[in-house]
C-alpha cells in the first residue's frame, strides 16, 4: 500500500517517509522533538550520539562479583531469618488464640450475669 501523493506549494510530491498520513502521535512527537533545538532545561539538543565506552574487563568482573556476592548474601540471610519469622508467626497465632479464648469466656460471663433472675 503506497502513501497518497500530496502536493506542496512548490508543486513537489511529498511521498517521502517523513510525512505519514494520517499522522500518528509518535510521528508528531518526533516532529516536535526535531523542530525544537532546546530541551526544557535549556540544554542544546544534538542529533549525534556518543559511541558507547568500552568498559574494562576488571570493572566488569568487579560488578558481576558484587552481584553474585549480593545474591549469595541475600540467600544466606533469607535462610537465617525464615525459621525465626515462622516461629514468631506461630507464637503470635498461639497468643491470638489464647486472647480470643479469654474474650469468649469474658463475654459468656457477662452474658451469664445479665441473664440473672435477680434483676
Amino acid at each position: 500500500m503506497s502513501l497518497p501523493e500530496l502536493s506542496t506549494e512548490a508543486g513537489q510530491s511529498a511521498t517521502d517517509n517523513s510525512q505519514v498520513w494520517p499522522p500518528t502521535p509518535a510521528h508528531a512527537f518526533r516532529a516536535l522533538a526535531a523542530s525544537s533545538s532546546d530541551c526544557a532545561s535549556g540544554v542544546k539538543v544534538t542529533d549525534k550520539m556518543v559511541p558507547p565506552v568500552q568498559v574494562s574487563p576488571l570493572i566488569k568482573l568487579g560488578r558481576y562479583s558484587a552481584l553474585f556476592l549480593g545474591v549469595a548474601y541475600g540467600a544466606k540471610r533469607y535462610s537465617y531469618l525464615k525459621p525465626r519469622a515462622e516461629e514468631e508467626r506461630r507464637v503470635a497465632a498461639e497468643e491470638k488464640q489464647q486472647q480470643d479464648e479469654r474474650k469468649r469466656i469474658e463475654r459468656e460471663l457477662a452474658e451469664a450475669q445479665d441473664d440473672s433472675i435477680l434483676k
